[in-house]
Formats: C-alpha cells, sequence, structure tokens
C-alpha cells in the first residue's frame, strides 16, 4: 500500500478511493471517490473499458 501511495504522491492519510489504471498506471477515468456500492464500482469499471475500446462483459450489462 505504501508503494502504492509514493508511487501516485499520495499522503498516507487521503481519503480512500478507487482508481482504475492502465499498464503503465495512467488513469482510465476520473478516480470514484464516493459511490463504493457494487453498482457505482461496476459504472467506473464498464466506462474505463470503454475508453480503453475494450469489450464490456455481458454480466456487466443491465
Amino acid at each position: 500500500m505504501a508503494e502504492c501511495l509514493n508511487y501516485l504522491k499520495k499522503p498516507s492519510e487521503n481519503n480512500p478511493v478507487v482508481r482504475i489504471v492502465d499498464a503503465r498506471l495512467n488513469d482510465l477515468v476520473h478516480r470514484l471517490d464516493g459511490d463504493y456500492s457494487p453498482k457505482g464500482v461496476i459504472v467506473s469499471m464498464v466506462n474505463a473499458l470503454k475508453a480503453a475500446q475494450k469489450l464490456i462483459p455481458i454480466t456487466f450489462s443491465s
């Protein structure tokens, strides 16, 4: 965890967020910093997959 925070230049007391990144650790979508419900996380994942021009798993469709 400390390595990640150091790499992203974030303090250890930083509020928790979800970041969806590519293999080079570039953000694919804006960080998720509020709606940590399953739906909120899946919406962010779908948006990241769209941004990366990847297929959306059928299990993610509503």
